[in-house]
């Protein structure tokens, strides 16, 4: 079967919007008697407003740039598939399994190790290979399955890009004893909620899609991808889009107390982060609503994964076993 079926329940805009979390009262971040004066209002913002007006200046762009290109996709045809992805922002395919051992062996020639076998010590092991560097036939392979479901042409035609770029895979190997999202509330003795690393990406919407491929099996408790669908048309104010993403890129959204004091002393108009899930209070009506959406792709739904990464979305979160897969984009040029 390549084409995955999978109940995905669709979010509606008027049921809800886009996460807002009211720092001001949140238990972690706002600690008894801790006051934020105006000098470091002041100082937080000297740092914050270059990489704010910097990111207003990227989202203008990237929105120049789909206007520009979106006459040239409204004449051509659009790939099948493309109302089910605009509809949900995600695709779930499936890979021949022979195809897929076919490639983990010529990527383990490459990297020199066995991905299903190596030690990697507590660390998360993320290994770039860069096709025209490396191997060729890697790249053939690539475009063999983004052709084989249009991936590419829907790419194009949801982005309103004229050429989509692709650099090359990131290999990504994750268990247990990696220390990946784990005791980030270490110092107040608060645990992750179960909304741990729900989150948008730092690049702005339209501007990129996202790949995930499956190299071994991916059950429940071996870090699934899982997706909030919906989730990617849930409108929001420019400001706080570029607030969220401002926030990732210059490393303010951390969980640590220093950056967690450094962050409370923004105003609160840009107090939002773009991986909010942390955040999110246990058992409150929001988290339930997030999971009570969201799905989880196991491998015995399909193994290649397209998605907006404007949408709310995690993974990687291992609990048993390994996780084995390849990541990579597909850029909008134009």
């Amino acid at each position: 079967m390549d084409q995955a079926q999978i109940s995905r329940p669709t979010i509606k805009k008027s049921l809800w919007r886009f996460p807002v979390i009211d720092y001001t009262a949140h238990p972690i971040y706002r600690q008894p008697g801790a006051k934020t004066g105006f000098n470091d209002t002041i100082a937080a913002l000297k740092q914050y407003w270059p990489d704010y007006f910097a990111g207003m200046y990227r989202y203008k762009e990237n929105r120049k740039r789909i206007m520009k290109h979106a006459f040239l996709h409204k004449r051509s045809q659009a790939p099948s598939d493309l109302a089910e992805f605009e509809e949900s922002g995600v695709l779930i395919r499936r890979i021949d399994q022979r195809f897929i051992e076919d490639l983990k062996n010529r990527l383990n020639e490459i990297i020199g190790f066995d991905m299903d076998t190596v030690d990697i010590d507590g660390q998360e092991v993320r290994r770039y290979i860069h096709f025209a560097n490396e191997d060729p036939e890697i790249e053939r392979l690539q475009f063999e399955m983004l052709n084989k479901h249009d991936f590419i042409e829907i790419a194009k035609h949801y982005t309103n890009a004229k050429t989509i770029d692709m650099a090359g895979w990131k290999i990504r190997i994750q268990q247990p004893n990696t220390e990946f999202k784990k005791n980030l509330f270490a110092d107040v003795g608060q645990s992750v909620p179960e909304t741990n690393y729900l989150h948008v990406d730092s690049s702005f919407p339209g501007s990129m899609l996202k790949m995930v491929l499956y190299l071994g099996e991916v059950n429940g408790s071996n870090g699934p991808f899982c997706y909030v669908p919906g989730s990617h048309r849930l409108n929001e104010p420019i400001w706080r889009v570029i607030a969220r993403r401002v926030n990732h890129k210059s490393g303010i959204q951390s969980w640590d107390p220093e950056t967690r004091e450094r962050f409370m002393r923004l105003p609160a108009f840009f107090r939002h982060k773009a991986e909010f899930g942390n955040d999110i209070l246990p058992n409150s009506e929001l988290a339930q609503t997030l999971l009570k959406h969201e799905i989880q792709v196991t491998s015995d739904v399909g193994n290649f994964i397209l998605f907006d990464n404007s949408g709310m979305h995690r993974g990687g979160l291992v609990e048993q076993g390994r996780r084995v897969c390849l990541q990579w984009t597909m850029n909008a040029l134009g």
